[in-house]
């Protein structure tokens, strides 16, 4: 299943701030001393806030007593895959604890599976180009003879949610509430539309015209 811009740039940012961060002094920056500096360099449009601040050690273990006298931190690396990235996006947190539907790989803490630690020419930190090929890497999709218009555009966060939500699959909003983002409902009064389009009509594709379920359906337009 894909999943795809409603609430994704509040959720990919982490909603509220995260602590203060001061620039550190330039001896103490590791992008600045020659051996980390390809993590700036490029046409970056992004980097992350840490890394902009210079701010290494806010995600990084210092080195100890035995890496300092050997003179490189060859341990300075993180505790956990999200242990730091709990410490400043408090919102995703919030939500994991609170939220019905969490993401899996929010669930096992590996935030670097979508996103890049330091710096990218993505928004929101993402490895790939598009929110759907992030998706995509996980959930795959067949095939389908037709296509919904959003799976089609590669905007699963059309009508699903990155990180956490209260409802089935991550979904936005559920039954004719999050279809009806997209579809008036008025122009087509139906029983079932009442309540779910999903009765009737399958969500990312099918081989039946109007994405229709039923095996009675025709497969062409008249």
């Amino acid at each position: 299943m894909m999943f795809a811009p409603a609430c994704f740039a509040v959720l990919m940012a982490g909603g509220a701030a995260g602590p203060a961060l001061t620039p550190e002094p330039l001896q103490t920056n590791c992008a600045d001393r020659g051996c980390h500096d390809v993590i700036l360099t490029g046409a970056l449009q992004t980097l992350h806030k840490p890394t902009r601040m210079g701010k290494c050690k806010a995600c990084h273990r210092g080195p100890g007593p035995e890496v300092k006298a050997a003179g490189h931190p060859q341990n300075v690396w993180m505790v956990k895959n999200a242990g730091p990235c709990r410490g400043c996006h408090g919102t995703i947190v919030h939500g994991m604890k609170t939220a019905r539907m969490v993401h899996g790989a929010l669930t096992a803490e590996a935030c670097l599976a979508c996103h890049a630690p330091h710096s990218t020419l993505r928004p929101h930190l993402l490895r790939v180009a598009t929110d759907a090929e992030a998706c995509s890497q996980c959930h795959a999709l067949p095939d389908y003879k037709f296509v919904h218009s959003p799976v089609a555009a590669d905007a699963c966060l059309s009508c699903h949610t990155p990180h956490f939500s209260d409802n089935r699959s991550l979904l936005a909003r559920v039954g004719r509430e999050l279809c009806a983002r997209c579809h008036d409902p008025k122009e087509r009064p139906h029983g079932p539309a009442a309540v779910d389009c999903l009765t009737c009509h399958a969500p990312h594709g099918g081989n039946k015209r109007r994405l229709l379920r039923i095996d009675n359906a025709p497969d062409a337009a008249p």
